[in-house]
């Protein structure tokens, strides 16, 4: 199976029910949704990345990428303290995904602070996700720019402008498809403005697996459903797109 399937849809059962369900549907890659109750990273310690590693090992599974929830942490926070903890969270999550051997990892721009300069917000966001990447890659982790409703993130043009002003080559990009739609773009737009660059793509419905399927795209792939209303039965929520 080439999509890789989220624990986020597990949110109100076992670990290890999510890695026993994956295995039985035919998933072989799993995208770690870094949340509570399976997972616990704040700005001062993550734990468990060993023993994740080694249940996923024993299903046979592959985790391809690590999402972390992003909480209340913001790397663009206009407050130093906000910003500050914001980037300790993250490089916690980066040493959880070294730790349990997982290559990927997402940092998204939430949508928070519309009453503060969006240039001051977007020199913080450059400033912070360089060192990241930076730090992303002395651990061997390759970071992903997911697309947002931030708002000065919201569009293909914008992911532009980040990722010119951020000149950091190996930085790479993550697609939820959801927000494209939103954007009123489409994937073709995206692959042809950004080409290999774009190492993750989101799925979340049969639309959008159809339309990603037709763009050609060769890169790594998600299914990651989010409304909750599918979570009560998240072995159907996680077959919906097969």
């Amino acid at each position: 199976m080439t999509y890789a399937i989220s624990n986020m849809h597990y949110f109100y059962y076992p670990w290890e029910f999510f890695l026993e369900s994956s295995k039985k549907i035919g998933f072989t890659e799993i995208d770690v949704y870094g949340c509570m109750p399976h997972i616990w990273i704040d700005h001062r310690c993550h734990t468990g990345a060993i023993e994740l590693k080694e249940s996923v090992a024993k299903y046979d599974l592959k985790p391809v990428v690590f999402t972390p929830k992003n909480y209340n942490y913001c790397v663009y926070a206009p407050v130093e303290e906000h910003f500050l903890f914001s980037e300790r969270y993250y490089h916690n999550c980066i040493d959880f995904a070294a730790t349990a051997s997982i290559k990927n990892i997402i940092v998204s721009l939430p949508e928070n602070y519309c009453d503060h300069d969006e240039k001051l917000l977007f020199k913080n966001a450059v400033s912070a996700l360089r060192r990241l990447c930076a730090y992303a890659s002395e651990k061997k982790v390759k970071l992903l720019i997911e697309t947002s409703k931030c708002n000065f993130l919201s569009s293909i043009d914008d992911m532009e402008s980040l990722i010119k002003a951020l000149n950091y080559p190996i930085a790479g990009i993550s697609l939820n498809m959801e927000h494209i739609k939103q954007a009123e773009e489409s994937i073709t737009l995206w692959l042809n403005r950004f080409g290999e660059r774009i190492k993750y793509v989101k799925v979340a419905d049969r639309d959008e697996k159809v339309e990603l399927e037709l763009s050609g795209y060769k890169g790594k792939k998600g299914i990651f459903v989010p409304d909750d209303n599918l979570w009560d039965d998240p072995v159907k929520a996680s077959g919906l797109l097969l």
